[in-house]
C-alpha cells in the first residue's frame, strides 16, 4: 500500500480523495495553489443530480453518486450543506422534454412529468411555470465550500496536512515513475501524486507529457443574500437555474448563452420569478468548469506515468465524494471498480 501520497488540488474532488485515503491510513499532504474551494467548487451550481447522463454506463456512476452524497454529508455531521427537495427542469422545445424524460425513465430513473397546475402546487412562489416539466424526487442542491471545509478539516483531523497557497509547477520522475511534485518552496516527494487540478490540469500535466485534453468552460454564478424559504426545488430550465439553500440563500446560474451571460439580465429573470421577493445579491462568483474534451470524468492511472493518478471532471459536485471514495480504493487497495471502467485517462494516451 503507498504510504505517503500527495494530493494537488483542494476542491470537492481532491478534498473527497484525501479524506478518503486518510481512512485507508495513508499519509496524506493536499496542495492548493490558493484556498479550499476557491476555485470551481465555490463558483459553481452545485447541483446533486443523475439528470445529465448521456449513457447508461454515466447514468449508473451519477446514480450512485448522488446517494454517496447523502451518505458523506451524515458521515461529516454536515447534513445542512445538502437540501433534497428534488428537481424540475424543462426545455424551450417541448420536443427535447419529453424526449429527455423517456431518457431518464428507460435507465430506470424516477422522472415525471408534471403540468403547469402540478407545477405551481409544488413550487406556489414561483411565476409562469411550464405547461410541461420533468419532476425528479432524489436530487438536491449543495453547498460544496460547506462540504469541501468538512472534508478538509476531517481529513487533518486524521493526519493530513493542508498546504494552501502552494502551487504545483510539475512533477519529479524517476524513469518514467512519478514521484514526487516541484512546488514554489521546493520538491516535495510521495509514493503516488494525485492531480485533481480542475481546469488547470490539462497544463499542469502537459509538462509531464500526459494528454488530457479539455475543453473548459467559463460561466457566472450568482448568490443572494438570505431570503425566506421560497424554493423547494432545483429549477434548471433553458433560460434560467436556481436553487435555495437550507441557509435561504439563492443560488442562480445559466449556462446556454453565447459567452457569460449578462448578471444584470440574469437577476432580472430570478425577481420576475419571484415577484414581491426582495432579492440582494451578495456574490457574483467567476468560474471555470473543468469538461474533459469527451464530457466525460478522467479518473485513473495515464499511459507513461505510473505513480500519477489523474482524477477530473464536469459535475464534480455530484460526483466528488463518489469519485474519492473509488479512487481511494484504487490508490491503495487495488480496488478496480466497474464504475469508472470507461473514463480511464489511458483513452487520451
Amino acid at each position: 500500500m503507498p504510504e505517503k501520497i500527495i494530493v494537488i488540488g483542494a476542491g470537492i474532488i481532491g478534498a473527497s480523495i484525501a479524506y478518503q485515503l486518510t481512512l485507508g491510513g495513508a499519509e496524506v499532504t493536499v496542495l492548493d495553489q490558493a484556498t479550499p474551494a476557491s476555485g470551481t467548487t465555490g463558483n459553481t451550481f452545485s447541483w446533486i443530480n443523475a439528470n445529465s447522463a448521456a449513457t447508461a454506463e454515466y447514468f449508473k456512476l451519477r446514480h450512485a453518486a448522488v446517494a454517496e452524497f447523502r451518505d458523506i454529508v451524515g458521515q461529516l455531521g454536515v447534513e445542512d450543506a445538502a437540501r433534497w427537495g428534488g428537481s424540475l427542469t424543462w426545455h424551450s422545445d417541448p420536443a427535447e422534454t419529453t424526449a429527455e424524460q423517456a431518457h431518464l425513465s428507460g435507465m430506470g430513473y424516477e422522472a415525471n412529468f408534471v403540468d403547469a397546475a402540478q407545477f405551481a402546487a409544488l413550487e406556489p412562489a414561483f411565476a409562469d411555470p411550464p405547461e410541461r416539466a420533468i419532476h425528479t424526487r432524489e436530487e438536491g442542491g449543495a453547498n460544496a465550500e460547506a462540504v469541501v471545509a468538512a472534508l478538509i478539516a476531517a481529513a487533518v483531523a486524521r493526519g493530513a496536512t493542508l498546504m494552501s497557497g502552494c502551487a504545483v509547477t510539475g512533477f519529479l520522475r524517476n524513469g518514467e515513475r512519478v514521484v514526487g511534485v516541484q512546488t514554489a518552496p521546493g520538491e516535495m516527494r510521495a509514493d503516488v501524486v494525485v492531480c485533481a487540478a480542475g481546469p488547470q490540469a490539462e497544463a499542469l500535466l502537459a509538462g509531464a507529457d500526459v494528454r488530457l485534453p479539455m475543453a473548459n468552460k467559463a460561466g457566472i454564478i450568482i448568490q443572494s443574500a438570505p431570503v425566506t424559504p421560497v424554493l423547494n426545488h432545483v429549477i434548471w430550465a433553458h433560460d434560467i437555474h436556481i436553487h435555495q439553500r437550507n441557509d435561504g440563500r439563492l443560488i442562480l446560474g445559466e449556462i446556454y448563452s453565447d459567452g457569460l451571460p449578462d448578471p444584470a439580465e440574469l437577476l432580472a429573470r430570478m425577481r420576475a420569478r419571484f415577484k414581491g421577493v426582495e432579492i440582494v445579491t451578495e456574490r457574483i462568483m467567476h468560474g471555470v468548469r473543468p469538461i474533459p474534451v469527451d464530457k466525460f470524468p478522467v479518473v485513473g492511472v495515464p499511459h507513461g506515468a505510473p505513480g500519477l493518478f489523474l482524477a477530473s471532471t464536469h459535475s464534480g459536485v455530484t460526483l466528488g465524494p463518489m469519485i474519492g471514495k473509488l479512487a481511494a480504493g484504487e490508490i491503495l487497495r487495488g480496488e478496480m471498480s466497474p464504475l469508472l471502467s470507461p473514463y480511464r485517462p489511458t483513452r487520451f494516451n
